[in-house]
Parts: C-alpha cells; structure tokens; sequence
C-alpha cells in the first residue's frame, strides 16, 4: 500500500507518470509525500522539444521543481541490476528496469503500467502499486477520485462494466475507511 514510511515509498515508471499528468492528478504526490523517478524516467518523459504539444510533460517538469517528485540517481548497486535484468529480460523499457532496481534495492514500492514489467517486479520481490491504488489512497475528494478513475479507464480502455464494478466500490472502500 502507499504510505509514507520510507519502506514504503513509491517510485514510478514513466506510463502512469503521464497517466497521472494528463488527468492532473500529480497533486497525489506532496513535499510530505514525495514520488520517486530515476533519472532515465525523468530522460523519457521531459522532451524539451514536445512540450508545447504535451501540457503534461510542463505538469510534470512543475512536480519536479516544487519537490512532489524527486529524481533519484540509481548507485554502482542498482545500476549493474539494471544491466543483468537487461540481459534476464530483454523488451523491458529503460525506464521500467530502472524502476525495478531502484524499488527493489530501497525497499520501495513501484508503480508499473506494464503488465509483463509488473509480473517482472513482483518476481523480484517488489510491491507493485497499481495506478486506480494510487488514485484511491491519495485522492481524497470522492467526486474528484470518480472523474479521475473516469478519466483514467478511458485513457486505458477500459471495458464498462469493469468501471461500473471500480465505481460502485469506492463508495464501499470510502464508507470502509471512515
């Protein structure tokens, strides 16, 4: 789950990063509670020359800048685990291997929008965070978490009758937690 003990950090992967930025919903990430990149997540996702087309990638530049995200540089450690999960499991992006070795060496939970890199981190003993958990955990607002769940099954496609199924359980999983 996502909270803010250090063992439970979260460090994310560049998809439910711009997931994230086009619902505007980086304001799940504080000062208090920040999310973790690697530096070759922050190279993916801030394309100096796309930025006038892609607001998000300015949203996400901005989280970077006022600390609800930190770029994180992976050691000597991580970075020779990213080199043999390269070679272990070719396919995975840059970005998503780095997100396995930083999570799995800290200790840290990962958000993963890849089911095959998901599947790869919780072999390696990493808790992956899936990105409507985030939105649950960290939206407070019902009716912003329902436009934001809304919002995100359509960027992912999602079959109706398993929104249906999400939205009648968050007033379930709301009633539960207060």
């Amino acid at each position: 789950m996502v909270a803010s003990d250090s063992s439970d950090r979260v460090i994310i992967d560049a998809s439910p990063l711009i997931y994230l930025a086009k619902l505007d919903a980086l304001d799940v990430f504080s000062v208090d509670e920040p999310a973790a990149i690697s530096d070759g997540v922050r190279g993916e996702v801030l394309l100096p020359q796309a930025a006038y087309r892609f607001p998000e990638i300015g949203r996400i530049d901005e989280s970077i800048r006022d600390g609800r995200i930190e770029v994180v540089s992976l050691d000597k450690e991580e970075r020779m685990s990213v080199e043999a999960l390269s070679k272990r499991v070719p396919g995975l992006g840059r970005g998503e291997v780095e997100t396995i070795a930083v999570a799995r060496a800290r200790r840290w939970s990962a958000v993963i929008a890849d089911r095959r890199a998901s599947r790869v981190a919780q072999t390696h003993g990493v808790s992956v965070v899936g990105m409507f958990e985030l939105l649950f955990v960290r939206t407070t607002d019902r009716d912003r978490l329902v436009s934001r769940i809304r919002a995100l099954a359509r960027l992912v496609n999602m079959r109706l009758e398993t929104l249906e199924q999400l939205l009648d359980s968050v007033d379930e999983w709301r009633s539960d937690d207060y």
